[in-house]
């Protein structure tokens, strides 16, 4: 039985027939390339903004600014005055020092110098330090008549004087005569010891009544208000009851009614009374 399938089977090449069933041989697969994974996509960073430059000062210097000095202010030892001082210090007031002084010295602080406190401090805190000035002031003001009356005391007892007041005045005119022999520097330090009170201003009375006692010039040495008015310079001025009211009208109000002008001015018409005015 002739099968036709089988009629070529023999002619065929089987060397040729491949497992796939095709004329080509398999791809191998370790020969074949393999695909590269794609990198993750990375998310991209964010670039920081250009620094702005700084803006330029208005001026330049090549050197920087020294810091400012610390501002010193003397204590006086009143205690409400010199934390005033103080204060004005630690604010940084270069002016402190200035002002204090001229406070010292004059009893009052100036427009000017309270604009600048008031700047230093604040309205509120220079109003309390104004008071604070104010008070110590007056505390100066009365510690200082009570030195001068010391003072005068003492110069009109070793002078034998009828009235400090007076015997002052007369002291501080013959100091200037040449006959006393006072340079202008020897009063200077004379001011200045007398302005320290206490016993650097007795020395000074003593010093000036050592000198008078021992002027030759004088016919009755060592006492001011009896000495000779035409051989010592020293005058005494009679004053009328006309003008002793008016003078004591304006002593009484420009210095109050307990200073020496008005004690001098008694002690002046009482003399003028003695002597027939």
């Amino acid at each position: 039985m002739t099968t036709p399938a089988n009629a070529s089977v023999s002619n065929v090449d089987i060397s040729n027939i491949m497992p796939n069933g095709s004329g080509e041989p398999p791809a191998d697969p370790a020969a074949e390339p393999t695909a590269t994974p794609e990198a993750p996509t990375e998310k991209p960073v964010a670039e920081a903004p250009p620094e702005q430059p700084s803006e330029a000062p208005a001026e330049l210097k090549i050197d920087a600014d020294e810091p400012p000095l610390p501002v010193e202010v003397p204590k006086t030892g009143y205690d409400e005055f010199d934390t005033v001082g103080a204060l004005l210090a630690e604010k940084g007031l270069a002016e402190a020092p200035e002002i204090m002084d001229a406070f010292l010295e004059t009893g009052e602080l100036s427009l000017e110098h309270k604009a600048k406190m008031i700047e230093a401090l604040g309205e509120g805190v220079a109003a309390m330090a104004f008071k604070q000035m104010e008070g110590t002031a007056k505390n100066i003001i009365s510690e200082a008549k009570a030195e001068s009356q010391k003072t005068m005391d003492y110069a009109n007892e070793k002078f034998n004087g009828a009235d400090g007041a007076t015997t002052w005045k007369q002291i501080q005119e013959y100091v200037r005569t040449p006959e006393s022999g006072f340079s202008e520097a020897d009063r200077a330090t004379m001011n200045d010891m007398l302005a320290q009170g206490g016993l650097a201003a007795q020395l000074v009375i003593d010093k000036v009544h050592a000198v008078y006692t021992n002027d030759s010039t004088k016919s009755q040495p060592g006492t001011l208000l009896e000495g000779d008015s035409a051989s010592n310079g020293l005058t005494f001025e009679p004053i009328s009851r006309a003008d002793y009211t008016a003078a004591m009208g304006k002593a009484v109000r420009e210095h109050g009614d307990d200073s020496p002008q008005v004690r001098e001015l008694d002690a002046r018409r009482m003399k003028s009374i003695e002597l027939g005015y």
